[in-house]
């Protein structure tokens, strides 16, 4: 895929910010624990949270592909700032989807300016994302008041946020509900994972939490389905595009270690087999990144890419997460000392490769849908029968041959 000339401006553009406002602080956020507001908020103001938005609500009307070249370009200088505003943008992307006018205008210019930060509650501590075992409920009263009961796992941003796209069962289906406020919300536990240590992470209930009818998101008892459908496709690209910024800056670090580390008169770069090594990962690079941009076209062009979207996000966070891993290898301990990043860059493609669908869910989605399309081909006739040809002809001759045996016997008789 060759990107326009807009869109390579653009990434020159991201290319730059990166380095003169993220770079300086990378180590402070791979190390601390805090959820990196500056940077967000500079993120903010130059309008890069609108992609895939419309303009009307403050977004900048770009599409995935955009988005795409933002999170790389960003995970290549600091792969917290991408995860840091990737629940955003999720969020904002189903309101932008599924709103009414009114939720629309309420909500899209304050999520895009960062006056407000959201959280995207769809993990169930027991079913995980499992929306058969949701165990989160939402009962709906006679004056039209919704109760929200139930436990969460692995949700960003909850100590931060202020609006809330909370995912529940009903007797009617499943709801997606936006709600404002932190009454009835109780964190019960915060993780801390071994990437992406600045955006927190935690388990919480929902205790009684309130809402109506106006904050319902879709069709009543089919907004969870609406509000995923196409949100998993661009979430999953867009985890794609941060493992490979994140690649990207594995290469650079590593490289840039080895060409200065000397050997046997030479430095590590001139032996065959390193120099083996660093084809076969810039090649998986390379054909990982051409997933990630088909993709992202597809979206773009108005198509439903699930299976895309499913290997984009399995083949970037595997070969990811394999690049880092022999990267890392390579430079030998020096890779693990205080102030080298190899170990983070390591971990964070790892829980991305662990996240949004583990590697083993993404490979059930692509069999499912390849089996789906070759067995439409197949019962349509398109498909050329190789495996029962021979014994369909001869079912046909032994029946042509018992046709006239009774055909015979019936005239001599």
């Amino acid at each position: 895929m060759e990107l326009t000339q807009k869109q390579k401006q653009l990434r020159e553009e991201i290319v730059q910010f990166a380095e003169e406002h993220l770079r300086a602080d990378f180590m402070k956020h791979t190390r601390e624990p805090a959820f990196p507001h500056k940077a967000y908020k500079l993120v903010c103001e130059r309008g890069y949270m609108g992609f895939m938005l419309p303009k009307e609500y403050g977004g900048s009307g770009g599409g995935v592909t955009e988005y795409c070249i933002l999170l790389e370009e960003l995970a290549r200088v600091d792969h917290n700032v991408p995860w840091a505003i990737d629940v955003t943008v999720a969020v904002a992307c189903v309101i932008a989807k599924l709103g009414t006018e009114a939720q629309k205008r309420k909500y899209l210019p304050k999520l895009l300016d960062g006056s407000i930060i959201p959280a995207f509650a769809l993990s169930d501590l027991a079913g995980g994302s499992n929306l058969r075992q949701m165990g989160t409920r939402a009962e709906r009263d006679a004056d039209g008041t919704w109760t929200i009961t139930g436990r969460k796992a692995h949700i960003h941003n909850c100590e931060l946020a202020e609006l809330w796209l909370i995912f529940a069962a009903s007797k009617d289906g499943q709801e997606a509900i936006l709600v404002e406020g932190r009454d009835g919300v109780i964190l019960e536990r915060r993780y801390q994972p071994f990437g992406f240590r600045c955006v927190p992470c935690h388990q919480l209930m929902f205790n009684g939490v309130k809402a109506t009818d106006e904050n319902l998101l879709g069709t009543r008892g089919k907004g969870v389905l609406a509000a995923l459908t196409g949100a998993l496709n661009y979430t999953r690209i867009g985890n794609a595009s941060i493992v490979l910024g994140i690649a990207r800056a594995a290469i650079e670090v590593a490289l840039s270690f080895a060409m200065g580390r000397r050997l046997q008169g030479g430095t590590i770069t001139d032996q065959q087999a390193i120099q083996h090594m660093i084809a076969d990962l810039v090649t998986d690079l390379d054909a990982a990144s051409l997933l990630r941009w088909r993709a992202a076209a597809m979206h773009d062009r108005g198509e439903n890419p699930v299976r895309e979207a499913s290997q984009a996000k399995l083949y970037c966070t595997e070969k990811a997460t394999n690049i880092c891993g022999t990267l890392l290898r390579l430079m030998g301990a020096y890779g693990t000392y205080e102030g080298m990043p190899m170990a983070d860059y390591f971990n964070s493609c790892k829980t991305l490769e662990l996240g949004s669908g583990a590697s083993e869910i993404h490979r059930n989605n692509i069999a499912r849908e390849v089996l789906r399309e070759y067995g439409r081909r197949f019962d349509s006739g398109e498909l050329f029968s190789w495996a029962q040809t021979d014994d369909q002809k001869a079912l046909l001759e032994l029946n042509e041959r018992s046709a006239k045996i009774l055909h015979m016997g019936a005239k001599a008789s």
